[in-house]
């Protein structure tokens, strides 16, 4: 659709927002779908016999504290999904009105973004948002408003913690010797983080066990196969045609080529930290038509289209996991289904 649409402005911003709003009613309002439903389930449960001032001496405080809030005020397990899909999308709509073509952003993020996170994992979903608003702090060069939304996304996903290492390169220049002192910062960090409990228990879970993530070796490499591709095709355009996002989209490009080797470790601890860099790589397909390819210019436009569309259907024609998960899709927009 988005390629049909490819000189009609006016007909992309109004599929942009009837998508968004399909997408977010899509998965706020879904009932017993996704691998997620019988977790969080149980997680506000649990809550239920719980004081508030035991969720915010836990890990992940303001999650525990939404759910405690949800129960102090008389509201039921569905609204966990719809404050996490809100907060989703919202982050997602603050970074796609900053782009050229918003609806090329939200098609790109819809095949493994949307469908794996607020259809399948609302507590990440919720921070992710967060850390779309974050990612335009750093475009705008605001350190103390990026570090806040971090430090929010982190109380509700802890891994999202990952992201301050990328505070101090806010006010830098992107040169190699600072892009070095950032990488380095980055493993001081990612050392400190991994010393936390939340990284204790993720090592007993993950690390050294048979638990995989089997999607995850397909998506992390998609998702350094469009690192590399920013790096070696696209770098030198974008930093003429889009100065201010550059350093970012640098940084993230480097950190979806680097995750990819947490593999080796663990595929669900670097599935996990993926998802955070997908809306960067949204952005990197989204711009393509606008980075001044001349000969190529259809091909380069049409072909990351063709690789997340063919990720897309092979996923949902032949994982096990998605017909477990995701069908048959059921909403309580109109009612509760039956039993």
């Amino acid at each position: 659709m988005r390629v049909l649409l490819m000189k009609q402005a006016q007909m992309r911003y109004i599929a942009y927002w009837l998508t968004l709003a399909f997408l977010f009613l899509f998965s706020a309002f879904r009932w017993e779908v996704g691998c997620d439903w019988s977790g969080y389930l149980h997680q506000f449960e649990v809550q239920m016999d719980r004081s508030l001032s035991d969720a915010l001496t836990g890990r992940d405080p303001l999650w525990w504290m939404m759910i405690g809030l949800l129960h102090r005020f008389g509201f039921a397990y569905e609204w966990m999904n719809i404050i996490s899909s809100a907060a989703f999308f919202w982050g997602l709509h603050y970074l796609a009105k900053r782009q050229p073509d918003p609806f090329a952003f939200i098609i790109f993020a819809f095949p493994v973004l949307i469908m794996n996170m607020p259809l399948s994992a609302m507590r990440q979903a919720a921070a992710i948002g967060l850390i779309c608003f974050a990612i335009s702090a750093f475009i705008d060069r605001k350190m103390t408003r990026y570090v806040i939304f971090v430090i929010i996304a982190a109380a509700i996903h802890s891994s999202a913690a990952i992201f301050l290492v990328l505070a101090p390169a806010i006010h830098l220049r992107y040169t190699a010797q600072n892009i070095t002192a950032t990488f380095l910062f980055a493993v001081l960090g990612a050392y400190l983080l991994l010393q936390t409990g939340s990284a204790e228990i993720a090592f007993a879970r993950y690390v050294g066990t048979d638990v995989l993530a089997f999607g995850g070796v397909f998506r992390n490499g998609l998702l350094a196969l469009s690192g590399l591709i920013f790096m070696l095709f696209l770098a030198k355009r974008w930093k003429t045609e889009f100065p201010s996002d550059y350093k970012i989209i640098s940084l993230t490009s480097l950190l979806m080529i680097s995750v990819a080797g947490l593999n080796l470790l663990s595929t669900v601890i670097a599935d996990r930290i993926s998802y955070f860099l997908l809306p960067a790589q949204a952005i990197i397909f989204a711009r393509i038509p606008y980075l001044g390819f001349r000969r190529t210019q259809t091909f380069m436009t049409v072909l990351p289209y063709l690789i997340l569309g063919l990720f897309f259907f092979a996923w949902t024609g032949l994982s096990g996991h998605f017909r477990l998960c995701y069908t048959p899709y059921r909403t309580w927009i109109f009612g509760i289904p039956e039993p």
